[in-house]
């Protein structure tokens, strides 16, 4: 048998904030489309979010001209 040392007592965890704002983009991008998106990292800002992880592995597409 193998101990791995670990705490079995149930315990609680607490989040008091959040300081990384993590948006996980898919689909098409464009310039209409991202519209929502502008105001974003100022509102978390507001929030008291510090940092910003833009995932974009799942967007097939995008442009920027208009």
């Amino acid at each position: 048998m193998h101990d791995s040392g670990s705490d079995t007592t149930p315990g609680v965890i607490v989040v008091g904030s959040c300081t990384i704002l993590v948006v996980r983009l898919a689909g098409e991008i464009d310039h209409f489309s991202a519209a929502p998106l502008r105001g974003l990292p100022a509102s978390a800002a507001d929030d008291g979010c510090t940092g910003l992880v833009l995932d974009t592995s799942r967007v097939t597409f995008c442009d920027s001209a208009s």
